[in-house]
């Protein structure tokens, strides 16, 4: 499974489709298995390197935070031991009840209604908040399916289920690894973008 394969389409140019041998994926892994104890062995170890690779990849990786990002939201909760306190005239009511709003409006300067706060002073309000212990910040992360639905037309030969090669189950298995590989160092660099985005507001 060669990952630029996939990557060609993600580009200008016509489309290759990946090549697949004409023995099974685990004939294959067993022919070449040399000092792996099974099989089985060798082929996560396969899987694991060939999702790294693909994980590590800057045009993947870039269509891939794209889509993470459009996704991505932000909620925040009360303690159970703040909810009597945190009435309307407290100091963090207003960022103790907010339900998934978009990352991508903490992201961008956006015109803001009147009396309401730049999304960037929010989002500092909401770390305060959490520091203090009053709330919990949350990232809602997006599910794995909008990732596969769009890594898997551009690596699987038959994306469908109807008709699949052993080969495509092998290469669905490795885009799933790599779909776990993005989410938590999107999420990492989510959270540090949104802080400087948010200390770069209010400097200006």
């Amino acid at each position: 499974m060669a990952s630029t394969d996939g990557l060609n389409r993600l580009l200008p140019g016509t489309p290759r489709d990946p090549e697949s041998k004409p023995i099974s994926p685990q004939q294959f892994v067993s022919d070449n298995k040399d000092s792996f104890p099974t099989v089985k062995d060798l082929m996560g170890m396969s899987c694991g390197m060939l999702a790294y690779e693909i994980s590590m990849e800057p045009r993947v990786r870039k269509a891939m935070r794209d889509v993470f990002r459009n996704h991505a939201s932000i909620s925040t909760v009360p303690l159970k031991s703040k909810e009597t306190e945190l009435d309307v005239f407290h100091t963090h009511f207003e960022v103790a009840y907010i339900n998934r709003k978009p990352v991508m409006g903490f992201l961008h300067k956006q015109p803001r209604a009147a009396g309401q706060p730049m999304p960037a002073t929010l989002y500092l309000k909401m770390l305060d908040a959490e520091k203090a212990g009053y709330i919990t910040l949350t990232f809602d992360l997006p599910n794995s399916e909008i990732f596969l639905d769009r890594l898997e037309p551009l690596f699987l030969h038959n994306p469908s289920s109807v008709g699949r090669t052993e080969w495509d189950d092998v290469r669905a298995k490795v885009l799933a690894t790599t779909v776990k590989y993005l989410l938590p160092a999107f999420e990492q660099e989510l959270r540090q973008e949104l802080l400087r985005t948010a200390k770069d507001h209010v400097t200006i």
